[in-house]
């Protein structure tokens, strides 16, 4: 790298004279100089370390702006890094102006004597002696910056109106990359004043990094990742949440094979209710097919029958949940006001639904995990969450492998009793059952509102010829005869399908229906669901079978076939006697009437006063 060559006239501006008087000095003093090639011929030019300190040191400030833009944006400890930089690249100008030898001799000589006084940060050596004045040379003291040369030192300064056309480019859930930002800003700005000057793509790299966090995640990923990792949320203290006090509703399906009720493999689901204060499970419902308004009654029927009725359900948004049934939600059908009471508000229960998409405030999911990793993951048949999760002896396992269905519920029944006996961490050591017995108001209904309160109750059903239908199947009793058409409503326990209860539309009883199918067998609403399912695969199989044999039969159309044959027995019949048209049709009524079976075969014009019975 060599050192800046200045002319006579570069001199004379720095300085503040004419190029004769520098001319003059420069032959008196024996200035040191490089014949150099112009137009025209040639000129002496010198090197800037060579010169006199005073004339030296005009050509340094001279050079470059001792403030640019950079430097005025730099940091307080960065400007004062570059000041001390440039306090010994003036020490090494004024070192060089006394001494002899070339250029590399006299910087190892300046370090040697430099470091000598000045340690660590203050310490130079040569090659960065060297390196440090090209850059003052070229960018004055934004050369002297720390860092400088490491990134592009184009533009770094964003106009606003550049900013602003990124900005809006970037902040999108297109999820536009800053390089392509970049690109799409640039031009934008194509053919403008802009473009000449355009900030380098580090400017913009830095821009989005001083960008607001939640800004970025709520336009670009949306309002669900912002309110999820963003949105404050008020931090329930554990040591207020009394027994009982709350309870929280969710499903999980087990990470687990069982042999259901056809034999082949399933995975089962629980629904759950899981009391907050005591991390207590008091109520639970494991099944197989899909949770649903059912299931979540049946498991909070349990819990209520044992531990008594809670003060607020914390539950997700889920339609089984927001089911009128459970938590008074709206239907259509329903116009008054609170004419149909739900469970919760019979009971006296409040009721939060907890933030959509959002598990992160729900207890029970925790409690799930535990679930799987204590109980889950003891079985043979253990699926695994996920692809990673899944164990390789899995694709061995047969069905025969698997626990049954009652099996399985009955280990899982074993395993609650044995987690309520140990002591929690969130219980500050105590046992779930422990803490549950410090339950000192205990909230209970009479038996028979009890009993109203925990029957699912459906929407308006019409009396039909068969009685109503609830799931699928039909219920009848003698009572209901002068109901035909009517809207009633009934109620049913989905634990016994063998009876329902039926109310008129002022929710007067009315009586017990009966299935007598259902009450021989002891059927629930899990066993008529799969009985219906059963009836209409069977009814798919017996019509696919049919569709296949049609299709190696000939298209027959049996009432084509009747007019060619007709067509044709007219065609050989031959022409009857005239016979008076009045005479004729009372001969066709009187044969109608005493032979009716025949009657179906008789040919009458559209104007006849008769027609074939």
């Amino acid at each position: 790298m060599t050192e800046r060559l200045v002319s006579r006239q570069d001199i004379a501006d720095a300085v503040g004279c004419d190029k004769t008087t520098i001319r003059d000095r420069a032959n008196a003093e024996s200035w040191p100089y490089v014949p150099t090639m112009v137009r025209g011929g040639t000129e002496h030019r010198y090197l800037v370390s060579s010169l006199p300190a005073d004339v030296r040191n005009l050509l340094l400030r001279e050079s470059k702006p001792n403030k640019t833009k950079a430097y005025d944006t730099a940091t307080e400890s960065a400007r004062t890094t570059a000041g001390r930089r440039r306090t010994i690249l003036e020490s090494w100008q004024t070192f060089a102006a006394e001494t002899s030898g070339s250029a590399e001799e006299r910087r190892t000589a300046f370090c040697d004597i430099w470091n000598a006084t000045h340690t660590g940060d203050e310490a130079v050596s040569a090659r960065t002696l060297r390196r440090w004045q090209q850059q003052y040379t070229d960018a004055g003291m934004d050369g002297l910056l720390p860092q400088y040369g490491t990134h592009n030192t184009r533009n770094q300064t964003i106009p606003e109106d550049v900013a602003a056309t990124f900005r809006a480019l970037y902040l999108d859930e297109g999820k536009l990359s800053v390089r392509a930002c970049h690109a799409l800003t640039q031009k934008a700005f194509r053919g403008t004043e802009r473009e000449a000057d355009f900030p380098a793509m580090d400017a913009f790299y830095r821009l989005v990094k001083r960008f607001d966090a939640e800004e970025v995640t709520l336009y670009r990923d949306g309002k669900d990742a912002w309110r999820n990792r963003c949105a404050p949320y008020i931090i329930r203290e554990d040591a207020e949440i009394k027994p009982n006090d709350v309870w929280v509703g969710d499903h999980r399906r087990f990470d687990i094979k069982v042999r259901g009720a056809n034999g082949k493999t399933v995975r089962p689901w629980v629904t759950a209710w899981f009391d907050w204060g005591s991390r207590t499970l008091v109520g639970w419902h494991v099944f197989e097919g899909e949770p649903c308004s059912e299931t979540i009654l049946i498991a909070f029927k349990r819990g209520v029958e044992r531990h008594g009725v809670p003060h607020q359900i914390y539950i997700d948004n889920g339609k089984d949940y927001r089911s009128k049934a459970i938590t008074g939600g709206r239907i259509e059908q329903d116009k008054e006001e609170g004419r149909y009471l739900s469970l919760a508000s019979q009971l006296g229960i409040d009721v939060q639904f907890a933030t959509p998409y959002n598990a992160r405030a729900k207890i029970v999911e925790r409690f799930f995990k535990t679930v799987k990793d204590g109980f889950d993951r003891l079985y043979r048949s253990f699926t695994g969450g996920t692809t990673v999760e899944k164990p390789e002896r899995l694709e061995n396992i047969q069905a025969e492998d698997c626990p049954t269905l009652a099996a399985f519920r009955q280990a899982f029944v074993g395993w609650v009793s044995e987690y309520h006996a140990q002591p929690h961490t969130g219980l500050d050591g105590q046992t779930p059952i422990q803490r549950f017995a410090t339950l000192t108001n205990k909230r209970v209904a009479a038996a028979e509102h009890l009993r109203l309160c925990l029957l699912k109750t459906t929407q308006p059903r019409t009396l039909r010829r068969n009685g109503v239908e609830v799931l699928g199947t039909w219920f009848d009793a003698p009572e209901l005869r002068g109901w035909f058409g009517k809207k009633v409503f009934v109620r049913y326990d989905p634990e016994n399908m063998g009876t329902v209860e039926v109310y008129d539309e002022q929710d007067r009883f009315v009586c017990t229906a009966t299935n007598r199918i259902a009450l021989q067998h002891g059927a629930d609403h899990q066993d008529l669901k799969a009985a219906i399912r059963e009836q209409r695969a069977r009814r798919k199989r017996v019509e696919e079978g049919r569709r296949a044999k049609e299709a190696l039969a000939l298209h027959v159309d049996p009432l084509e076939m009747l007019m060619e044959a007709g067509a044709k027995a007219m065609a050989e019949t031959p022409e009857p006697p005239k016979t008076p048209v009045v005479s004729l049709i009372v001969s066709v009524q009187r044969t109608a009437l005493l032979t009716r079976s025949s009657a179906s075969f008789f040919f009458v014009t559209s104007d006849s006063p008769i027609a074939p019975t």
